[in-house]
């Protein structure tokens, strides 16, 4: 199946993406955008969402370095008398260009790491024993000091409660 907005909202695809899966588990989805759309449509969550609920989808991100939804076409509407052309305005340019694979891993296990390099053990936010609790109930990384597994789910205390591990 091919499904494609023919409208202009840009970045619907990574979230499509996700909904489709979801709505079809058993069929591999594969979303294609380019990098401005990419982006204009905030993709963490839906990155974290597809990891969470178990709904992988492939996406494919076309990187020009910019996006162009506001100013190409104030360009052709106003012309050369435009203010966006008499100004050089560029657009949207992304320099340095946006490590979309880093982007990725952060939605997926978090913003730090847990394990002996991290951050956080370096630095003596967690003691030894804290790292090796943490380790042993398979936490791979935390997101404002809340322990995430490898799911991206936030751990929980043994009484079901979910909390801040650190705080």
């Amino acid at each position: 199946s091919y499904i494609r907005y023919p409208g202009s909202s840009g970045g619907w695809a990574q979230g499509a993406a996700f909904g489709a899966k979801l709505a079809a588990p058993d069929r591999d989805i594969i979303a294609v955008s380019g990098d401005g759309f990419y982006m204009f449509g905030t993709p963490a969550p839906a990155i974290w969402a597809a990891v969470h609920h178990d709904a992988p989808f492939l996406m494919v991100v076309y990187t020009n370095r910019s996006y162009t939804t506001g100013t190409s076409a104030v360009a052709r509407t106003f012309g050369a008398d435009g203010y966006a052309a008499q100004g050089g305005y560029q657009g949207g340019y992304f320099d340095p260009p946006i490590d979309f694979a880093k982007e990725a891993e952060a939605a997926y296990i978090g913003v730090g790491r847990i394990d002996r390099q991290a951050t956080l053990f370096q630095d003596h936010f967690i003691s030894e024993a804290e790292l090796d609790e943490l380790l042993s109930r398979n936490a791979v990384g935390e997101l404002l000091g809340w322990p995430l597994d490898r799911n991206g789910g936030f751990l929980l205390d043994d009484g079901g409660q979910d909390h801040g591990f650190f705080g």
